[in-house]
């Protein structure tokens, strides 16, 4: 899937800044690794994300707004992060064994 041709808001991104045709190629191989990991498009986590930085009232009735750490886009980062280290670590890995 070729996001950078499907999702509204990646489109608008790269008309905005005038990306080159090489960085549009490197925004769909990254966001394509990010599709399969949480089953999201760049439209939808940056739906989840504005939702997450609303007011809210919370279970006691008391206006709360999420906590930095409590946010599903920091944990989405923690797990992209962990599977390029491990995807290098098996890189590395195999070439030590060939």
């Amino acid at each position: 899937m070729k996001f950078t041709e499907t999702d509204t808001k990646l489109i608008q991104l790269i008309k905005r800044r005038n990306l080159s045709f090489q960085r549009e190629k490197e925004y769909n191989i990254v966001f394509k690794e990010i599709y399969q990991l949480f089953d999201k498009t760049p439209t939808q986590l940056i739906k989840e994300a504005r939702a997450e930085q609303q007011p809210f009232i919370d279970d006691k009735g008391n206006p709360r707004i999420l906590e930095l750490d409590e946010r599903k886009v920091n944990n989405y980062q923690f797990y992209f992060v962990i599977s390029i280290i491990y995807f290098c670590f098996l890189n590395v890995m195999w070439i030590c064994i060939k």
